[in-house]
């Protein structure tokens, strides 16, 4: 906050000006994410005192203007769209597609800051992969679903799965999962049942088959 303090020696304090054109460059710099969130409401109480320590009107001449840069979605959040000029690659974008004032920071990282995804790109890349594993093809002749897993991917994914905070995106793969657990139980089964009626097992024979195999 030092930076803001040293405000206090930059601008005449007892109203002798009649216009300020503020320029701060990454105004939260090396800001702890709390500050962030309250630098914009400091602004502007330190700007409301001195207005209110020199009697001076909203209606007199006297204006000061502030034009911050930052990257920070939670100066954003603090301030209408209207008052927002989106940069990319120093070139001026179209205006905010959303209403920034109160905004959730994850969708203005989106919007306003032009971020691909609100998670770490090795996570995504990994999600990803494990949705594009738990995505079935369909065999158009059996009408079958099809994966293309294996054992070491099982494992691989079951990992990523536990280790996701997001809630519906873990829930999402949970259920993914699920199907195809039920889907390997179901072509199992198919199995054994082709395999008793091709040499006509019992259950019993299956059973002793399945018992002699596991010892």
């Amino acid at each position: 906050m030092g930076r803001l303090s040293d405000l206090t020696n930059t601008i005449d304090l007892d109203g002798n000006w009649d216009n300020i054109l503020l320029l701060i460059d990454e105004l939260d710099t090396s800001f702890h994410p709390e500050w962030k969130r309250r630098v914009i409401k400091f602004l502007n109480n330190f700007f409301s005192k001195i207005y209110l320590k020199n009697n001076i009107q909203k209606t007199t001449n006297k204006k000061i203007q502030i034009i911050i840069t930052s990257h920070s979605p939670f100066i954003a959040s603090d301030l209408p769209k209207n008052n927002i000029l989106c940069l990319k690659l120093g070139k001026t974008v179209e205006k905010n597609k959303i209403n920034t004032f109160g905004a959730n920071i994850f969708d203005l990282y989106k919007e306003t800051f032009f971020v691909d995804s609100t998670f770490g790109e090795f996570a995504t890349e990994k999600i990803k992969k494990a949705v594009s594993l738990l995505t079935p093809t369909i065999d158009k002749d059996k009408k079958n679903k099809l994966y293309h897993i294996s054992e070491d991917d099982e494992k691989k994914i079951r990992y990523i799965i536990d280790s996701i905070g997001e809630k519906l995106i873990k829930n999402k793969l949970e259920r993914m999962w699920e199907d195809y657990l039920n889907n390997e139980k179901e072509k199992n089964n198919d199995i054994i049942k082709r395999l008793m009626n091709q040499y006509d097992l019992s259950n019993k024979d299956l059973k002793k088959f399945l018992e002699g195999e596991n010892q």
